[in-house]
């Protein structure tokens, strides 16, 4: 399913525009008490189809059963590329990119919740290979009203660059509201992670920890 390619409706909310890609191709969705209304204004799509689902991140996302085997691996210390070797041949017909198999991200039960009635502040930091695995261990912390500050998500990464970090804040970016962005990130100063988040969060104000600071 394609997103709305919208060129005309600039003003609907519910429309999103792409006029680089010179597409027609229009849907409009309207929320009801029973739900989402979808309906078609414009059905052309001058888009050709893919040759094969690579690439595409929703079919390359680890399934349930995929993410315990590839926990139990790694802390088997088996080497990434030959997780993702034993993925592939468990089915053929699997699409996984490597880097979903280098980072790995969770979050509580119950953070998704509080996180998405409290995004405006979020403060990250990144532990330096302190665990037996040495991973790179991103924990991301946000902050309630009344000033307590809970535990929204954690991901492991095995390099410290912008994409990696970029991969973790799109996995945040999902569980939240998108009306709810954060708008101030505190952290320290780690270029890496600054510039992933003006990739992924471009309204967001950023600061440094004064912990780092001092």
């Amino acid at each position: 399913m394609h997103r709305s390619h919208n060129t005309n409706n600039s003003n609907n909310p519910n429309s999103t525009r792409y006029p680089q890609c010179e597409c027609p191709f229009e849907l409009k969705a309207v929320k009801g008490k029973d739900g989402w209304t979808v309906s078609i204004h414009n059905g052309t799509d001058n888009h050709t189809l893919g040759v094969c689902l690579e690439g595409h991140s929703y079919a390359g996302r680890l399934l349930s059963e995929q993410t315990s085997t590839v926990v139990d691996l790694s802390v088997s210390l088996v080497k990434p590329r030959e997780i993702l070797t034993h993925l592939k041949v468990q089915d053929l017909e699997n699409v996984t990119p490597i880097k979903a198999v280098y980072n790995l991200f969770w979050s509580p039960p119950s953070a998704g919740e509080i996180l998405r009635a409290f995004s405006r502040v979020l403060m990250m930091d990144c532990t330096y290979k302190t665990n037996k695995y040495k991973f790179f261990l991103v924990q991301i912390v946000g902050v309630t009203s009344p000033k307590m500050t809970f535990c929204a998500a954690f991901a492991f990464m095995k390099c410290e660059k912008t994409e990696n970090y970029t991969w973790v804040l799109e996995k945040l970016k999902g569980m939240m509201d998108p009306n709810m962005l954060p708008s101030v990130t505190v952290m320290d100063r780690e270029l890496a992670l600054m510039n992933a988040i003006t990739n992924v969060f471009p309204h967001a104000t950023n600061f440094l920890c004064r912990w780092h600071i001092g």
